[in-house]
């Protein structure tokens, strides 16, 4: 796959958060229908854009303008296959690593960091934010016994490639990696290279759990479309 049609790819996935995100907001303040053009003026797209992929995305025979929020927020769980590949594991258990455990962020797009392992945990009686925080060798163990489709790699830059292999080697299908080692994508797993500022404030940046579910999004596409093969 070139990279121009995965940038693409990425790029409809991102938008297709953002409407369930922003949908999902209006219906929870009893608001039963939306336009596309409020949507569209809403997250700054265009509407004939929008309007086109809703009427994908739903099944629907003609351009509609209108949508019940409920139909919509079903229809575009149903194609991200939001009912999956919500759970991660997590490699890093240093200042970064907590950060994250701490960010508030996931739960309200209701995604969750399971697990964290680290090289320097020995016993299995530390946790942060009720996240148990796990020896290393017990990773392959978790991510099968939990079904975990997505790694986290937030430790030392030296040690990025080694934890990539050890969740490739367990299991996981997509990873996301948040140190400044830039990692290159075997064909079988996505990967999100994603660096962050040292001056971040990472327990309370609410945009890094869009990018968590821009990539859950990404591998229940994939996943979604394994399955009609």
């Amino acid at each position: 796959m070139s990279q121009e049609i995965q940038t693409i790819q990425k790029e409809t996935l991102k938008r297709l958060t953002l409407y369930l995100e922003y949908v999902k907001k209006i219906f929870a303040n009893n608001q039963d229908v939306i336009s596309i053009y409020t949507l569209a003026e809403k997250i700054k797209l265009d509407a004939i854009l929008v309007r086109d992929e809703l009427a994908y995305i739903t099944g629907s025979r003609r351009l509609k303008v209108n949508y019940d929020a409920n139909f919509l927020i079903s229809s575009l769980e149903l194609y991200l296959g939001r009912t999956n590949v919500r759970e991660a594991v997590l490699i890093g258990a240093g200042e970064l690593g907590k950060a994250l455990l701490k960010n508030k962020g996931f739960s309200k797009k209701k995604l969750s960091i399971v697990a964290a392992f680290d090289k320097g945990i020995k016993s299995t009686e530390e946790e942060i934010a009720l996240i148990p925080l796990l020896p290393i060798a017990s990773l392959d163990n978790i991510v099968n016994r939990l079904n975990i489709k997505i790694g986290i790699i937030a430790c030392e830059q030296e040690d990025a490639k080694n934890a990539f292999d050890k969740l490739i080697k367990a299991g996981v299908l997509a990873v996301w990696n948040l140190t400044n080692f830039e990692l290159t994508e075997p064909t079988e797993v996505l990967l999100e290279n994603e660096s962050l500022g040292s001056d971040e404030d990472i327990s309370g940046n609410e945009n890094l759990a869009l990018s968590f579910a821009v990539l859950s999004d990404r591998l229940a596409a994939k996943l979604k479309a394994s399955d009609k093969r």
